[in-house]
């Protein structure tokens, strides 16, 4: 019969110490009582996380909007710029973000994904998109063709 109740930190840690080793999933999930499947995914944490990812149980979706995944403070700090300089657009932003010291090392959101952020927190200051039109010498030219 299937186990019904999570795993504890301590089998999870046990999980991650013991494929360090080499002992197979499978073996370990048969030990435990759990779905080889379980086994794995507390194996990729601790893989990807380290032993404190071991301790965390995220609950749920994952966050969802624009900038979700980064911290609050780099956040801030995009807004706080555009609010500062209106007329900056995302580009300049990531410049500025870039030669900060506090973020010169961090993963930084394209700009894109600035702008999307930038659309949803400030929209006051977001120019709007203007259409391009040719120049009349070429829709003459088209239209004597």
């Amino acid at each position: 019969m299937p186990r019904r109740e999570p795993l504890s930190v301590e089998e999870r840690t046990y999980i991650y110490h013991q494929k360090l080793q080499g002992v197979p999933l499978s073996i370990l999930a048969e030990e435990l009582g759990c779905s080889y499947y379980t086994a794995r995914k507390w194996w990729r944490r601790g893989k990807a996380e380290g032993e404190q990812g071991l301790r965390e149980v995220r609950r749920g979706r994952p966050r969802q909007g624009a900038l979700s995944t980064y911290p609050e403070a780099l956040r801030d700090q995009i807004k706080q710029l555009k609010c500062s300089y209106p007329r900056w657009g995302p580009d300049r932003i990531l410049v500025e973000l870039r030669e900060d010291p506090q973020w010169r090392e961090a993963r930084l959101p394209s700009r894109s994904q600035i702008a999307l952020y930038l659309k949803k927190v400030c929209p006051e200051h977001v120019q709007r998109r203007r259409k391009r039109f040719s120049p009349s010498g070429a829709q003459a030219s088209l239209s004597g063709a």
